[in-house]
């Protein structure tokens, strides 16, 4: 796997992960506390977004070793 293609793979992955990752770590609220019931008390913006790079790389580790052992015939489709 190149740089290039290793660099968009994490940053596609990035984005999809994120939005998987966004319930975790939720404090809800009274119902008192808060002005829209769908919305959590308080959000850990930095927890998700480490568990969303954490789960990214993963991803595109797991990828590039599917295409160095040649898992994926990417080579053969370009």
């Amino acid at each position: 796997m190149s740089i290039t293609l290793g660099v968009f793979t994490f940053l596609n992955a990035w984005w999809i992960c994120l939005f998987m990752a966004l319930p975790f770590g939720r404090e809800d609220g009274t119902k008192e506390s808060i002005a829209y019931n769908a919305a959590p008390a308080r959000f850990n913006w930095k927890k998700s977004f480490i568990i969303a790079a954490v789960m990214a790389a993963v991803f595109t580790a797991l990828l590039a070793i599917a295409i160095e052992s040649e898992l994926v015939p990417l080579r053969d489709m370009l």
